[in-house]
């Protein structure tokens, strides 16, 4: 973290970050209308999806890891696992969708981020010899989770503004998933040589342990996302 290129780059990345957001707040017509983010439901609600962004797109990411490197299983292999999340997800999102009109937003989302987070203590349970099963309940139960978070989280945040917000939604989930890759597989690097230099036995071992220390690490991130909203029931 402390070599010149790697702190440079944060040097240059954080003086290019101040730059755009002034340029943004200055002009008539802003490539993305940062000023939106001072309304109190889409502030605070971009606020959660940066953070269960992080926790979403690192449990993507950490699992076919798992799969692949832990378990021997092929990119194919690993992505057939995934093929069903999709219909799960596209299924529960309509639904929740319809359930907001009648529970609120809130309950849903609170729901769907508590789901997430069984599902990725459960992975932080894994090991080398976990059965395929309980894999793909892990994996649905993630989708049943995603499924009840987005709509209602959407339908919460961009009320009133759509369009308007919807690139400064857009550009968060991006930039989440590319803070979870990175935060994580720092981590995940850290923590295998740990595991390595201290059993000093089996690699895969070594590298499952480091895998589900970051599992714990997303589901602790999970949880979090559900803070800020606490704050706006508070209020």
């Amino acid at each position: 973290w402390t070599v010149w290129d790697v702190a440079g780059s944060f040097a240059v990345a954080a003086v290019a970050l101040a730059v755009f957001i002034v340029r943004e707040l200055r002009t008539d017509h802003p490539l993305l209308d940062i000023r939106l983010l001072g309304d109190r439901h889409f502030g605070v609600s971009m606020l959660v999806l940066i953070i269960f962004g992080i926790g979403m797109f690192g449990g993507s990411y950490l699992l076919p890891l798992y799969m692949q490197n832990g378990l021997g299983y092929t990119a194919l292999m690993a992505g057939m696992v995934f093929l069903p999340v999709g219909l799960i997800q596209g299924v529960l999102s309509t639904a929740s969708g319809i359930l907001t009109r009648y529970v609120g937003a809130l309950p849903l989302v609170f729901a769907g981020i508590a789901v997430m987070a069984l599902s990725f203590f459960l992975a932080s349970r894994f090991t080398v010899r976990t059965p395929h099963s309980a894999i793909m309940a892990v994996v649905y139960l993630r989708g049943f989770g995603m499924g009840l978070t987005f709509a209602p989280l959407n339908a919460f945040s961009l009320r009133n503004l759509m369009a308007a917000a919807a690139g400064i939604s857009n550009s968060i989930k991006q930039l989440a998933g590319s803070i979870s890759i990175a935060l994580l597989t720092a981590v995940m690097t850290s923590r295998i040589a740990y595991h390595t230099a201290r059993d000093a036995g089996d690699r895969t071992e070594a590298y499952v342990s480091g895998v589900t220390d970051d599992f714990t690490i997303v589901v602790m991130l999970t949880l979090a996302s559900a803070l800020p909203f606490l704050l706006l029931l508070r209020r």
